[in-house]
């Protein structure tokens, strides 16, 4: 036999390494094995004591224990004797390593709908898990950890966005509403002023048909009752009346005149603020919200554009601003149920941001199918009213709902399309 180190042929090499990343595979599958049996075991231990016994007692349980332990006692002694032999152990012992890929689906199974990944990823995302400190530091799980931290700050301003939603939804709310009640005080006290002038019409019409001898037709230039009596200052003491027919009942027709055109202009003069405030920064940047002609503000122009504006935040801004606020409350649910019952999942920030853009188009949609005034349905004590806000904050919640109203809508058009067409065809042909 030569001497020097022996020769080892190429086929032989290769056999080796392979061999070792065989090994060194196998090993970071145990290892993993091992982790995500420790994972479940907490999570299913935090739940009902029952509830890994369902493996054990239901015949039609999905997932069935190893046959090897017939008891959850069993089962969790084997899983404790795997466990303290530990990975180099488990190399060597074929028949552990398939008890512990067995357990490992027996406890998904029990877990369901949380698996091992989701608690895993939910423990790195809350930190509220005892196995969190070796998930950090295992390099397997890096690119975990960073989707956890890019959920953290993903939710997190999917959170904010939604206060800061919610804040703009009220002061949105609250402008709209002050300026249908100052347009309505406007037309309230429009229509009383109205109904004090006939009032002092008629009465001054009355007085002037009890005149005996009747005036000439110099009296067609004579001003108003309530003009002449404030520029007549000998009219202060009614006797003697001017005239003979202004009395004390005609003070009283006046100063409620005064008193109502007081109480007019009050209200045009707020409803002219509400425009300026409507109209200007930061609201004057919404579309459609910056167009005025200051020449031609007249008061019958004030209530055009405040009935214009008004309209425009009822039917299109709110609507969209409720409905992408009700797909946010529902996304913020949806992540804080999948967080509580240990179920979050990378992809699950993304998911939401899609819901609350879908939210966000059907409430633009809202307008077109239901009336400013609001809708009115049958609850269960009564009719109830929704505006087209809340229905777009429902609409937003649960787009689901909307979208089979749509289809539903679509295939009854169709239904109509398709028995219309061969009546059609058949009247052309003859």
């Amino acid at each position: 036999m030569p001497d020097g180190p022996a020769i080892i042929p190429g086929g032989q090499a290769e056999a080796g390494t392979g061999d070792a990343s065989l090994r060194a595979l196998r090993q970071v599958e145990i290892e993993r094995a091992l982790i995500d049996v420790a994972l479940l075991r907490t999570f299913v231990s935090s739940r009902n004591d029952t509830t890994l016994e369902r493996a054990f007692a239901e015949s039609s349980f999905p997932v069935k224990p190893p046959a090897e332990t017939p008891t959850k006692d069993a089962f969790l002694r084997r899983l404790a004797e795997l466990e303290g032999i530990g990975v180099e152990g488990l190399m060597r012992d074929p028949a552990g390593v398939a008890f512990l890929f067995g357990a490992r689906d027996t406890l998904n199974a029990v877990a369901a709908p949380a698996d091992a990944y989701t608690i895993a990823f939910t423990g790195l995302y809350s930190g509220g898990l005892p196995e969190a400190g070796t998930l950090r530091e295992r390099p397997d799980f890096a690119e975990m950890r960073l989707q956890a931290r890019l959920s953290k700050a993903a939710i997190g301003t999917l959170a904010a966005g939604g206060v800061i939603a919610v804040m703009l939804a009220v002061w949105l709310s609250v402008h709209a509403l002050v300026g249908k009640t100052v347009l309505d005080q406007v037309g309230q006290t429009a229509t009383a002023l109205a109904a004090i002038d006939k009032e002092i019409a008629a009465a001054d019409t009355e007085a002037l048909a009890r005149l005996d001898p009747k005036p000439g037709i110099w009296m067609a230039i004579v001003p108003r009752l309530c003009e002449r009596m404030s520029i007549l200052p000998n009219l202060s003491n009614p006797e003697p009346p001017l005239y003979g027919y202004e009395g004390p009942e005609h003070w009283l027709l006046c100063d409620r005149r005064r008193e109502a055109k007081f109480r007019n202009g009050v209200a045009k003069s707020e409803l002219a603020t509400w425009i300026d405030t409507t109209l200007s920064p930061p609201m004057s940047w919404l579309p459609g919200l910056s167009v005025r002609n200051v020449e031609m503000h007249t008061s019958y122009t004030s209530e055009q554009v405040g009935r214009a504006l008004l309209s425009s935040l009822g039917v299109y801004y709110l609507p969209v601003l409720f409905g992408l606020l009700g797909g946010a409350v529902y996304a913020v649910r949806r992540l804080n149920q999948k967080i509580v019952s240990s179920e979050l999942h990378p992809r699950d920030w993304r998911h939401a941001l899609f819901r609350i853009f879908m939210a966000f188009l059907l409430g633009g949609c809202i307008g077109l199918f239901f009336s400013p005034e609001g809708t009115k349905f049958d609850g269960p004590n009564g009719e109830i009213t929704l505006s087209i806000a809340a229905l777009s904050f429902l609409a937003g919640y649960s787009v689901e709902v909307v979208f089979r109203f749509f289809d539903m809508v679509i295939t009854q058009a169709l239904r109509v399309v398709h028995a219309v067409a061969p009546a059609a065809t058949a009247g052309r042909a003859t």
